[in-house]
C-alpha cells in the first residue's frame, strides 16, 4: 500500500482538501495500478511561518 503525505502552507475548505487527496489517489491508481480501496493519503497543513520556501517565490502558496 503506497503512503503519501502532501504538505501545504495554507488552509483550504474541507471539500478542496478532499479533492486534493482524491486527485493524489487517482494519480497513484493510474500510474501504479493500485486498487481503489488501497488508500493512504494524508494532507498536512502548516502555518506559513513554519514552512519555508525558496526566497524567490513571491506567492509560495500558489
Amino acid at each position: 500500500m503506497p503512503s503519501v503525505l502532501a504538505e501545504v502552507r495554507q488552509e483550504y475548505a474541507p471539500e478542496v482538501e478532499k479533492a486534493i487527496m482524491e486527485a493524489v489517489h487517482s494519480a497513484l491508481r493510474e500510474c501504479f495500478k493500485i486498487m481503489p480501496g488501497d488508500r493512504n493519503v494524508r494532507l498536512l497543513v502548516h502555518e506559513p511561518h513554519r514552512f519555508e520556501c525558496p526566497p524567490d517565490r513571491e506567492k509560495p502558496e500558489f
